[in-house]
């Protein structure tokens, strides 16, 4: 089983998951696998998020902490509301890992994945430096 199916299965599964049946909200790059898998019950997700959602953030999780009955169970966040590089802020702790963002997106089109329909941009050094030393000073060491 690939590392990171394993760790998400161990989240969801959690006892205090479990015990407390938060809403559960899941998007990133590999979101869409468990759309195109039909795997939203299996799962107990909520809300499935496909797309960026820097410019949305506020507005979309007020939403979904609300209940809005009108907020699709698959959100899709259009294109248009892909934010810039100096729009996407440097991370605030240490990310799973210790990953450090240097490119997103892609835009080579493929239909079976999300990030490659996605305008591909690289991080300019001082973000990801500034990154790196957010994931170091909170324990990443590899």
């Amino acid at each position: 089983m690939p590392v990171n199916a394993y760790e998400f299965i161990k989240i969801v599964t959690h006892p205090a998951v479990l015990k407390y049946k938060p809403k559960i909200v899941v998007g990133g790059p590999g979101a869409w696998q468990l759309e195109k898998a039909n795997r939203l019950d299996e799962f107990k997700i909520d809300y499935l998020i496909d797309g960026e959602i820097e410019k949305v953030f506020s507005d979309l999780f007020a939403r979904i902490l609300q209940s809005d009955p009108s907020l699709p169970r698959i959100i899709k966040i259009p294109k248009d509301l892909q934010p810039t590089v100096d729009e996407i802020p440097v991370v605030r702790h240490r990310s799973t890992f210790g990953v450090c963002e240097i490119t997103r997106g892609c835009g080579r089109g493929c239909q079976f994945c999300s990030p490659a329909t996605k305008v591909g941009r690289s991080f300019p050094l001082e973000h990801i430096v500034a990154s790196a030393e957010v994931n170091a000073r909170e324990g990443a060491t590899k």
